[in-house]
């Protein structure tokens, strides 16, 4: 079954695109806090790449794998949201 370990988890952001580090003892992922995703008024995009799309920036994080057991995400430096 596949699970996000401890520290890859927190139901306050949506988490995505985890992927191995390169030496095999880190989940490197990009986490976002939600938000509502559109202001009240604007219209919806009707197309991807659509001028009126929201833009969405994410940081990354790593978490240790620690065998399942997870740990405290830290941010990487460098790989800020800009937006």
């Amino acid at each position: 079954m596949l699970r996000p370990p401890p520290g890859a988890d927190d139901p306050r952001f949506v988490q995505m695109g985890a992927v191995w580090s390169p030496d095999g003892r880190y989940l490197v992922f990009a986490p976002r806090a939600g938000h509502r995703p559109q202001s009240a008024g604007v219209p919806l995009a009707k197309f991807a790449n659509d001028p009126g799309e929201l833009q969405i920036a994410y940081d990354l994080y790593r978490v240790p794998f620690r065998n399942g057991e997870g740990g405290t995400p830290e941010p990487i430096a460098g790989a800020r949201a800009t937006a």
